[in-house]
């Protein structure tokens, strides 16, 4: 794994720079749960979504160590039942911004999930997300 660290302004530049995709568009940006392996390049799959979240860029925070906080606006039900191995980010208009790794909560996934184990029905609570840039 490689991290870059960056002065405090150099981060909320950066931070700046990830926030902006995700607000384009008329619509609410998303994140969704995918099982099976993460497309290489950003492309379209074939994989079970698990669940989708509503996002606010707006109301995340930065921390003081220079991290961006990213919260879900609400809580969702699963859409299906499966392991959770990685997470879509699309922009108001459904445009795919990043796709990310994630990990239960002590994991070192892009964000947290209380588990990666979904099931149709069943709440699933989006616990942390951040990015050191």
């Amino acid at each position: 794994m490689q991290y870059i660290i960056n002065s405090a302004a150099s981060a909320a530049g950066a931070v700046a720079a990830f926030k902006a995709p995700l607000s384009q568009g008329v619509g609410t940006p998303k994140v969704m749960g995918y099982t099976g392996e993460m497309p290489a390049d950003l492309g379209v799959t074939t994989e079970t979504k698990l669940f989708e979240f509503a996002l606010d860029p707006d109301a995340w925070t930065t921390d003081a160590n220079g991290r961006l906080l990213i919260s879900a606006v609400d809580a969702s039900n699963g859409l299906a039942t499966g392991i959770c191995r990685w997470m879509r980010w699309v922009d108001g208009d459904g445009a795919v911004v990043i796709d990310t790794d994630v990990s239960s909560v002590g994991g070192s996934g892009f964000a947290k999930l209380t588990t990666l184990g979904i099931v149709a029905g069943a709440p699933v609570e989006l616990v942390a997300g951040y990015v050191r840039l």
